[in-house]
């Protein structure tokens, strides 16, 4: 579900709130997830430690040997925004506990610091 806040879950199934978060503002249960396949990360929402949405995962390409997330930023309804680079080592992968399929990636930085990781500059461009 689009724009709903995240819970962690650790193994033993107890809550515990994203680093940063509002724990007061949590409303559904999310756990890490291992091993996604990379089609499964594109159109994830991109996610702050304050679980603001901050991006859309575009896809997921290989650069310098690295697994790399291409986020568009600051795209209206779909529309415009600029395709920006986030390390995967960068982010955390998250599922929600009742669907394996609904994907988040969450990540340390802010909006503005997103905004300022390197343009996606496809191969050929």
């Amino acid at each position: 579900v689009r724009g709903s806040k995240i819970k962690i879950l650790n193994r033993a199934d107890t809550a515990a709130p994203v680093p940063g978060g509002p724990a007061a503002s949590l409303v559904m249960d999310w756990v890490a997830a291992q091993n996604t396949p990379a089609h499964q990360l594109v159109g994830a929402e991109v996610v702050n430690t304050e679980n603001d949405t901050i991006g859309e995962v575009e896809e997921v390409v290989s650069l310098n040997g690295r697994n790399t997330l291409v986020v568009t930023v600051g795209a209206f309804l779909g529309i415009g925004g600029d395709n920006l680079v986030l390390d995967l080592e960068k982010a955390t992968i998250f599922h929600h506990v009742n669907d394996m399929d609904n994907i988040r990636v969450l990540t340390g930085m802010t909006e503005e610091q997103l905004k300022a990781q390197p343009k996606f500059e496809p191969a050929g461009n």
